[in-house]
């Protein structure tokens, strides 16, 4: 009986079909998410360096600096100062008549004058003038018999030898040269065409005075006693000198004191207020030479987190396993 129910049971067990079971693929779904992570490490690691290398602001070289020879300065020449010197003392005079100076000098000293026409000389003393206040006039009774040149020379006081250097004509109705004092003869010239009663003026000279050495330029001021030679009128009446004579002593120009002097307000320097410095965020970063170096922090958290995505999608893809 107990071997009939064991073969009862073989024969049971050997008629039921033993369901298939299926093994899951597991080896390739798993090198599918190593993939992933692989992948997703590698292009964290590859965007990571490309956000590196584009925050490095580009440098443009700077050219090279030619040096350029530049040729020596040389100093400027002073030019030499040339000294007015004086005129020719030749005087051409136009017509036939008896010869009038209207003078101005020192009034302690006669004015001698010496008159040279190429055949015979002849001189005369001029009386000594008001002190360098008054025009006066001298009739010379030198008398021409026609047109004439005649070489004019003439000294101070009573020594022909000492001649005086010479004359020039006056500059802007003024006598002196080479830096002395310049004397307005405006008045004078004015006084002695009306006195010449339609005489011509033939010749107007302001007179430097004698000088003991040749090489002394002290006596080229030309300001020290002026002649204006013309003729004798027929009628010699002579009006007086007008009190409003410049005198022959230059004037000073007054030095101003120093009341007159105002001094300057000195001006309140104004201190800027500092500005302050704005927040590095705040401010829009300059991108003209590419990703600002303020920017490496955001790009660099960016490109991280797209690795670290990646990879957290692979951790759970190796879970579900």
């Amino acid at each position: 009986m107990e071997d009939q129910d064991a073969k009862d049971i073989n024969q049971m067990m050997s008629g039921t079909v033993e369901p298939t079971v299926k093994t899951p693929r597991k080896s390739k779904f798993v090198w599918v998410v190593l993939g992933c992570v692989v992948l997703g490490v590698g292009l964290g690691v590859v965007v990571y360096q490309q956000s590196i290398k584009s925050t490095v602001p580009k440098t443009t070289p700077k050219p090279t600096s030619i040096t350029q020879q530049t040729s020596p300065i040389t100093s400027p020449v002073t030019p030499e100062v040339s000294l007015v010197q004086p005129d020719s003392k030749t005087v051409s005079f136009p017509k036939a008549g008896k010869l009038r100076i209207y003078y101005k000098m020192p009034g302690w000293l006669s004015l001698g004058v010496e008159l040279d026409d190429g055949v015979a000389e002849d001189s005369f003393v001029v009386p000594a003038g008001d002190p360098g206040t008054t025009m006066r006039v001298f009739d010379t009774g030198y008398e021409l018999s026609k047109a004439t040149t005649l070489t004019i020379n003439s000294y101070l006081g009573s020594n022909s030898s000492q001649l005086s250097i010479g004359w020039i004509k006056p500059v802007a109705n003024k006598c002196g040269a080479n830096g002395f004092g310049l004397v307005d003869i405006t008045a004078d010239l004015a006084w002695a065409t009306a006195q010449s009663q339609g005489e011509p003026v033939v010749s107007t000279q302001c007179w430097g005075d004698y000088s003991p050495n040749p090489n002394d330029t002290s006596s080229l001021d030309f300001n020290d006693y002026w002649i204006i030679w013309s003729y004798t009128p027929s009628s010699t009446s002579v009006s007086p000198s007008p009190s409003s004579v410049a005198s022959s002593t230059p004037t000073p120009t007054p030095i101003p004191t120093a009341s007159a002097i105002s001094t300057p307000t000195p001006t309140p320097t104004l201190t800027p207020t500092p500005t302050p410095e704005a927040s590095v965020r705040v401010v829009m970063p300059d991108t003209s030479e590419g990703t600002p170096v303020t920017g490496v922090f955001e790009v660099t958290v960016g490109t991280v987190s797209v690795g670290l995505a990646l990879l957290v999608l692979g951790l759970f893809g190796l879970l579900a396993i």
